[in-house]
């Protein structure tokens, strides 16, 4: 077995072999890049790494509620947090999502827009007694970092809201002024990076305790 993919199992065995608490009911958007600078390789990593997360998520009307949107120059909501009600309706549905091939710019500013104004709304399913938490997986440096920091504001100003930032590759680094802005403070909790989307998978242990609230 990969020594990631041990260690992966290892932790999160632990994490329920401790006992596991129930969930805060919460809607979680995973946002992810798809600007031109991404290979159609890493969307499937990106894929994966959801599904790998999602699957140890407790997923109900009653628990978490999963949204996928990805971003470049358009946005795509590719399923509402109202979609699926069970692990069983969303898994197989997370294993055959298909992205676009990656084109256009990197607006982030109008994805973290569109998330607050759209994403959470309850026609989308967003729940009003329910936490708000959006996954941010971007390779770069956003198109207009002076919008992408307001909008990322904006968003968090929101009540029972936090924002994870995972940085892909050499273009973005933990001490990126604008990755470290986007996120809910402090970094050391909220902002992770990885060198490449394969490498995406050595995050899930770390990821979803703190989404699950193990």
């Amino acid at each position: 077995m990969h020594d990631g993919v041990a260690k992966i199992l290892f932790t999160l065995i632990l994490c329920f072999s401790t006992g596991r608490t129930k969930a805060i009911k919460k809607d979680i958007v995973f946002l992810v890049d798809s600007s031109g600078s991404i290979f159609s390789r890493d969307e499937k990593q990106a894929v994966d790494f959801i599904y790998n997360v999602t699957k140890w998520l407790t997923i109900g009307p009653d628990d978490i509620q999963i949204s996928v949107v990805t971003f470049n120059t358009e946005i795509d909501e590719k399923f509402k947090l109202k979609k699926f009600n069970s692990s069983a309706e969303l898994l197989p549905n997370l294993k055959r999502l298909i992205y676009n091939s990656p084109h256009g710019g990197t607006e982030t500013a109008e994805a973290l827009e569109f998330v607050r104004e759209t994403s959470f709304l309850p026609s989308h399913g967003g729940r009003p007694d329910a936490n708000k938490t959006v996954v941010l997986l971007t390779d770069g440096q956003s198109d207009n970092s002076y919008n992408t920091l307001r909008q990322a504001e904006l968003l968090k100003a929101l009540n029972n809201t936090e924002i994870f930032t995972i940085g892909i590759g050499s273009a973005v680094s933990t001490s990126n002024d604008e990755i470290g802005g986007i996120s809910s403070d402090p970094d050391s909790y909220y902002v992770q990076q990885v060198d490449s989307f394969i490498y995406l998978c050595n995050l899930v242990p770390a990821l979803v305790p703190k989404l699950g609230k193990f």
